[in-house]
C-alpha cells in the first residue's frame, strides 16, 4: 500500500512540475508583451525613416528642377547634390540600428538647412539661359 501512495506521489509531483515548467513560458511572454520585439522595432524605425526618404526625394526633384529651369548654375547644383549625398549617406549609417529620437532630429536639422540652401540659391539672381526647343528640335 505504501508503495502505491508512493507512486502516486512521484507521479502526482511530475505532473505538477511539468505544469509549472509549462507555464513559465507563458508567464515570461506576458511579461515582455509591452516591450517592442527587435522586428516591430525595425518596422517602427522603417516608417519613421520614409518621412525623412520622402523629404530627401522631394528635394531632389527640387534641385532638379532648378537646374532644368535655368534657376541653378551648374555649380549651384552640384553643391546642392553633394549636400544630399552627404544626408543620405548620414541616414543610411544611422538606419542601421533603427532611428533614434536624437538621430531623426540631427536629420531633420539637416534637411532644413538643405531646403533653405536650395531656396536661396534657387532665388539668387544667378541664372542661366536655357534654350527653348520648340517640338521639332529647331
Amino acid at each position: 500500500m505504501s508503495k502505491k501512495i508512493l507512486i502516486a506521489g512521484v507521479i502526482g509531483s511530475l505532473f505538477l512540475l511539468s505544469g509549472q515548467v509549462m507555464a513559465k513560458p507563458e508567464q515570461h511572454a506576458n511579461a515582455n508583451k509591452h516591450k517592442p520585439q527587435l522586428s516591430q522595432q525595425k518596422h517602427q524605425s522603417g516608417q519613421q525613416g520614409q518621412k525623412i526618404i520622402k523629404r530627401m526625394q522631394h528635394q531632389k526633384r527640387l534641385i532638379n528642377k532648378g537646374a532644368r529651369s535655368g534657376k541653378l548654375t551648374k555649380r549651384e547644383s552640384k553643391k546642392l547634390r553633394a549636400e544630399q549625398r552627404r544626408i543620405k549617406n548620414s541616414f543610411r549609417k544611422m538606419k542601421r540600428n533603427g532611428l533614434s529620437g536624437q538621430e531623426k532630429r540631427k536629420l531633420s536639422k539637416m534637411l532644413n538647412r538643405a531646403k533653405r540652401n536650395i531656396n536661396k540659391e534657387s532665388r539668387d539672381s544667378q541664372r542661366v539661359q536655357v534654350a527653348k526647343h520648340n517640338k521639332h528640335g529647331r
